[in-house]
């Protein structure tokens, strides 16, 4: 049924904004759900929580922009350092799918925002594999990995994955730790003293501080109705589970790459559980690695009907998702 997605045709890659669009129609009809807020202060989450408040179309168009630049983003990466193999499309449709199936993702959010320059530092670190320029893109990872803790300073929790990265991808050593940390207090360096000179260090100190509250509410506040929210995660889990076998890459950059993705999963899992004031938008970075792992394995499998099912069920979860805002 869904064999044309796995062409790489220029076509569909065309017909993706129309096809990301859809889900957002929904709103036409309906009032806008607002987001989960837990009341926290800062430049940014601050500033967003006015905007999306009074110009809550305007953040739809954002997320939806948004969400496109990364499937097409995708589409790059997995040519770039072949984690599936072939030049597809298919990536980039079923992010789209899986990231605008559940509530929550629609709207342009600072922990989607940070959780972009997460992948961005991943990224220049992925470059670090059979590059001769190892020490600038180490130091540029670093960077992208501060301009992310500025924008959501829950992502400075991300340090294992960089340690473990760092070590992965190439034979690295102390120096490049260095190099790697320096790159991240570089932009937050340049933030305090922008925050200091305007006399508004201390605010923004404690605004950074709220962060680190020890989750007490449980379970975790969810858009829209929570048994369905239950239910998409758990046939997620039991997808991944009876794919183990299938999650193979040919190439050795793909394997690094995708093994080293794979930790934003129970990362980002992990930070959602344990902190009071982080909500469902952090499970947005886990979205990324989860659209390869599906996709690696649609194409490793020989029976391409139980990847159309795949498919088909998150359709499904996508239309109930919405009939719950309208019922």
């Amino acid at each position: 049924m869904f064999q044309q997605l796995r062409s790489p045709s220029f076509s569909l890659q065309l017909l993706l904004p129309v096809i990301a669009f859809l889900p957002y129609l929904i709103f036409f009809f309906i009032d806008i759900p607002e987001p989960i807020t837990h009341n926290a202060q800062g430049w940014i989450y601050h500033n967003w929580y006015i905007g999306i408040s009074e110009k809550p179309w305007l953040f739809l168009i954002l997320g939806w922009v948004f969400n496109l630049v990364i499937a097409y983003s995708i589409y790059w990466l997995n040519i770039r350092f072949e984690l599936i193999g072939k030049r597809t499309v298919y990536v980039s449709f079923f992010y789209c799918l899986l990231v605008l199936a559940p509530l929550g993702f629609h709207s342009l959010h600072p922990g989607m925002l940070g959780g972009m320059f997460i992948l961005f530092s991943l990224i220049f670190l992925f470059f670090v594999y059979h590059s001769k320029q190892t020490q600038a893109n180490i130091f540029n990872s670093g960077f992208f990995w501060g301009m992310a803790v500025i924008i959501y300073p829950p992502f400075i929790l991300m340090f294992p994955l960089y340690i473990l990265s760092a070590r992965y991808v190439k034979s690295t050593r102390l120096k490049d730790f260095i190099l790697l940390f320096t790159g991240l207090i570089v932009p937050i360096l340049i933030w305090g003293a922008i925050i200091f000179l305007k006399g508004d260090f201390h605010f923004q100190w404690l605004s950074v501080l709220q962060w680190a509250e020890i989750r007490t509410t449980w379970p975790p506040s969810l858009p829209g109705l929570p048994l369905l929210w239950y239910l998409f995660f758990g046939f997620i889990f039991l997808i991944l589970m009876f794919n183990v076998n299938q999650y193979r890459v040919k190439k050795d950059v793909g394997r690094r790459v995708l093994t080293i993705m794979v930790q934003l999963i129970w990362l980002s899992l992990a930070i959602f559980i344990v902190f009071e004031r982080v909500s469902i938008e952090i499970l947005w970075v886990a979205m990324v690695p989860l659209t390869f792992l599906f996709s690696v394995a649609a194409f490793n499998t020989k029976n391409y009907w139980k990847s159309d099912m795949v498919f088909i069920v998150f359709l499904i979860f996508m239309i109930v998702f919405q009939l719950n805002l309208v019922l």
